[in-house]
């Protein structure tokens, strides 16, 4: 993944999670990035617009991200669960599954206060998966001047090692495909796992 510069796609809902989304963006994103804010909506038999079931949202924003050529697709969380963990809704997972751009999923409540970035964390398995997650994740610790954390994930379980890791980071950076040795995890499976753990932001980039 390189520096983000063209378009960044910000899934909003009307409620706290379009502005954390926004609040995401603006972290990730450089000023010099264009921010396009999109809501999905079907018309349900009454002719009111109703919200689309969860795999129809995934579905429309992928495409959109697709037509928009966007580099990056930000949601939000449904809410925080015990110690602040991220609770995802099924649009979210929806979103983060099958996207062919980077994808990043703010917290619950990230956009009530200015964001600070102060160390940014990734995991190194030794993949290619898992080497650009550690460059995205320095590129963007130095451009917030923030520290950079990175952990080997090569034995154990990824995802209780990289979610205890991300107790105390700002953002957390994964790559698309399965930590670990011979892909010994399903495609995603640790992204997602993080996605509904991580007490952080999470960024999943696009494999290399």
């Amino acid at each position: 993944m390189t520096p983000i510069t063209g378009k960044v796609l910000v899934a909003v809902d009307g409620a706290s999670g379009g502005r954390d989304a926004i609040a995401l963006a603006r972290v990730l994103a450089p000023p010099s990035a264009r921010m396009v804010l999109t809501n999905v909506y079907g018309v349900g038999g009454d002719t009111e617009p109703t919200l689309p079931a969860a795999g129809l949202v995934g579905r429309a924003l992928h495409r959109l991200a697709r037509k928009e050529s966007a580099e990056l697709l930000v949601v939000g969380s449904s809410h925080r669960g015990p110690a602040g963990r991220t609770m995802l809704g099924g649009q979210t997972l929806a979103a983060l599954n099958g996207s062919s751009c980077a994808v990043a999923i703010a917290p619950r409540g990230y956009g009530m206060a200015e964001p600070t970035v102060r160390t940014v964390g990734a995991g190194d398995a030794g993949t290619p998966e898992s080497d650009l997650a550690v460059r995205t994740a320095g590129e963007l610790a130095e451009r917030h001047g923030a520290a950079l954390e990175v952990r080997a994930v090569t034995e154990g379980d990824p995802a209780d090692e990289l979610a205890t890791m991300a107790e105390h980071l700002d953002l957390l950076v994964l790559g698309s495909r399965a930590y670990g040795p011979g892909g010994r995890l399903l495609s995603g499976s640790t992204s997602t796992q993080l996605a509904r753990r991580a007490a952080c932001p999470l960024l999943v980039v696009p494999r290399p």
